[in-house]
């Protein structure tokens, strides 16, 4: 018997249970067709909603979803029922921040899901604004004259996305961060990409929010910060020996979280450049007498030759690292290190050992070499005692005397404090050197 005439009551039912099986097996689909022309754009000026609209050529209930592209869906769901407009609006909450989306509409309810293939929006972006960029930042005492423009993104993945902004609406709201306080915001939604700070005292921090219909980042820092250094001054050299200043740069950074600002330490970078001032006296002034550039965590050592006594202390110049950075200059504390005479040589020419009756030479050697006279002294078994003076001349002193007595005798030479160049030295005595008579 033909299909087209098989009328028993019941046998359509029954035939539609068959065929169905067979049309899904086959790949066929009995779907609703799928909403077209949907499209989104700002439910009004605020931009808090996206309105979602599309076309369909019966009323049924729908289902719209927030789909992400190359990008992690976010779990919010809308639907309608019959007989509602073809239109929703979703709250701009609802799209995460960072993201590329389309909309999808399909015939469904929330108990029976889907029944038709999605019809999609044009993609559009949740991109929140760049970071602002500082343009200048110009010091002058105690003031500040910041310019700053909106940042830029490399690459738009979404062209002719339909939610955007045109350009030139990007508002900026800037702030200013002092210890203590919290984030003092200075306007709020401005256009103006510039700001005159006044009264503003290191370590302070300026920054400005960027917002767009998305979302709002900080940028365009400025930072001021101070430093302190300490250093340690040896307490004595020898003439001519390098005098070598060791110490550390720190640097503190106003940083301002959600409740309040502070000044907090922060890892000094290195290539800060410290410079060694040295005086002879309290009443003269200072001068540069060495340089040099911090390592990693501010550590430094700068040295000197040793030209006499002399009080030190290490300075950190104002640095200007770019126009939104600048570390302002700190002192350490001054340091004296006492130069005492250096010994270059000291001892008996031609050897310790002599005949009885035999010229032996002491001699010594010293540094400055300058005129003057040494002590010569011997060792009487329970002191040293004064043989007699002995002329300097161009830092060197000798004396000849005859061994006399058969065996061993130590001497050595005593050098007063001296006055070299105006700067005081301190006096020094050798170690002993001895004498072999047989």
């Amino acid at each position: 018997m033909a299909l087209g005439t098989f009328r028993r009551p019941g046998a359509l039912p029954a035939l539609a249970a068959i065929l169905l099986p067979v049309l899904a097996a086959a790949g066929c689909s009995l779907q609703a067709p799928s909403p077209t022309s949907v499209s989104v754009a700002w439910s009004d000026a605020s931009r808090q909603g996206v309105v979602v609209s599309w076309d369909e050529p019966t009323d049924v209930p729908n289902k719209i979803a927030i789909e992400g592209v190359v990008t992690a869906s976010p779990s919010y769901l809308k639907y309608t029922k019959v007989g509602e407009p073809n239109t929703v609006t979703l709250p701009r909450s609802a799209f995460p921040v960072d993201g590329n989306y389309r909309i999808a509409v399909t015939h469904g309810t929330p108990t029976a899901g889907s029944s038709s293939k999605p019809g999609y929006s044009p993609m559009f972006d949740t991109d929140g604004p760049a970071e602002p960029v500082v343009v200048s930042a110009a010091r002058s005492g105690n003031a500040v004259f910041v310019k700053w423009r909106a940042g830029t993104r490399t690459e738009d993945y979404t062209p002719g996305d339909p939610l955007d902004v045109p350009p030139g609406k990007q508002l900026f709201s800037p702030a200013v961060g002092r210890a203590g306080k919290s984030l003092q915001v200075l306007s709020r939604n401005t256009s103006l990409a510039q700001r005159l700070l006044k009264n503003v005292r290191p370590p302070y921090r300026f920054q400005v929010m960027a917002a767009n219909e998305w979302g709002s980042v900080w940028g365009a820092i400025v930072t001021a910060d101070t430093t302190a250094i300490q250093a340690q001054v040896p307490a004595a050299v020898a003439y001519g020996r390098p005098t070598m200043v060791r110490g550390q740069v720190a640097q503190n950074r106003m940083v301002c979280q959600t409740s309040r600002c502070s000044v907090q330490p922060i890892p000094a970078e290195a290539g800060i450049r410290v410079v060694l001032h040295a005086r002879d006296r309290m009443s003269a002034p200072w001068r540069a007498v060495g340089s040099t550039k911090t390592r990693d965590g501010g550590h430094f050592v700068v040295s000197v030759l040793s030209p006499g006594t002399r009080m030190y202390r290490v300075v950190a110049p104002t640095t200007i690292r770019s126009a939104a950075q600048v570390a302002v200059g700190s002192t350490s504390k001054e340091g004296v290190t006492r130069t005492r005479v250096r010994l270059v040589s000291a001892g008996f020419t031609g050897g310790n050992l002599k005949r009885r009756g035999q010229a032996a030479v002491a001699a010594v050697t010293i540094a400055p070499a300058v005129n003057g006279r040494a002590m010569l002294q011997f060792w009487s078994g329970r002191a040293w005692t004064n043989a007699t003076w002995v002329p300097i001349q161009g830092g060197k002193a000798s004396k000849q005397f005859g061994a006399t007595r058969p065996g061993i005798a130590g001497y050595r030479y005593v050098i007063p404090a001296l006055v070299y160049a105006g700067r005081p030295i301190e006096g020094v005595a050798t170690g002993s050197f001895v004498l072999r008579t047989f």
